[in-house]
């Protein structure tokens, strides 16, 4: 508890999260729904410094790269997590290099780095999986993800063998042998709740989905992971005009890509990364650092990300 008028303050973060392929698993407890299925963890997630004071109007705001932000997943953290809620006026501000929407993951990664900031701040003692159980909710209830939150908390190259949320669901991260990164190019937006509503796709999706992660569990390869992973998107069928000529794209540039949702992506080993960037990128790359605005001919971006292979920020409090 805090004297009137006094100010208390966390922070938290979350990696963003690429699902490779899935499966959709439904059931009444929020905590027991969730997703079978891979993905790929990357840096540039969501970080989300919350500050909190008493004695002012009571309520929630958020901000997402300075501009106001209404996050029905993120109202639902906080409304089940800020002690005090008629007390503190709580304003949390996030920030990412990814936009939201395309396939990053960022819902999740929002979610979950707010209800890590808001355990800091108010020194609550959660552990993690408690923590991420509310963020993992927030999703399912708001229709915005199933996996991700689970599989922020792993990192890294990630295969869930079981659904449900953080100490229902099973996730574990597969070792990789070589040095990794990830290209990817946010093509058009797609509302993840239509993809997991639907009932056509849901079909396609689930069907899909139990033949991939059958298939990567024989051989959990990064090579494998983005066969498994084109072969099921393609199968799901969401791809525009627009989608297909990037993929085509990255084809040419020597790579092996997918297409989740709008979202195109290629999983290469760093000493690859300068030529691939060569023929994707609209000037031309010389350093083994390349510049945060890479863009593709057309304007479209070109963002290389590291694998995030530790999981979310955690310390408990």
């Amino acid at each position: 508890m805090t004297d009137s008028g006094s100010t208390i303050a966390g922070e938290g973060y979350a990696p963003a999260h690429i699902t490779g392929f899935f499966t959709i698993c439904r059931a009444e407890e929020p905590i027991r729904s969730g997703s079978t299925g891979a993905g790929i963890c990357i840096a540039g997630g969501v970080r989300t410094r919350l500050s909190a004071r008493e004695g002012k109007a009571p309520g929630f705001e958020l901000k997402c790269n300075g501009s106001p932000l209404f996050s029905p997943t993120c109202s639902y953290v906080a409304s089940k997590m800020v002690p005090f809620q008629e007390r503190y006026a709580v304003a949390a501000e996030q920030e990412s290099v990814l936009p939201a929407n395309y396939g990053y993951g960022v819902s999740g990664s929002s979610a979950l780095s707010l209800a890590i900031s808001i355990n800091r701040a108010f020194r609550m003692g959660m552990s993690l999986r408690e923590v991420a159980s509310v963020a993992h909710a927030a999703e399912v209830v708001n229709e915005t993800g199933l996996g991700d939150v689970i599989a922020e908390t792993v990192g890294g190259l990630e295969v869930r063998t079981a659904p449900g949320g953080p100490g229902v669901g099973v996730a574990r991260q597969i070792p990789l042998s070589k040095d990794y990164v990830v290209i990817s190019t946010p093509v058009s937006e797609f509302q993840t709740k239509v993809m997991i509503t639907e009932r056509s796709i849901v079909n396609r999706i689930n069907r899909l989905g139990k033949v991939a992660l059958e298939a990567f569990l024989e051989s959990p390869t990064i090579e494998n992971f983005m066969l498994q992973s084109r072969r099921f998107w393609d199968g799901v069928g969401l791809s525009n005009d627009i989608v297909r000529s990037v993929l085509r794209r990255y084809e040419a540039a020597g790579v092996t890509p997918s297409a989740k949702k709008g979202l195109v992506f290629a999983i290469v080993e760093r000493d690859q990364l300068k030529n691939a960037l060569r023929s994707l990128a609209d000037v031309h790359v010389q350093s083994e650092s390349p510049p945060a605005d890479l863009k593709m001919p057309g304007g479209l971006k070109l963002i290389v990300s590291e694998i995030h292979r530790s999981g979310v920020e955690w310390e408990s409090v």
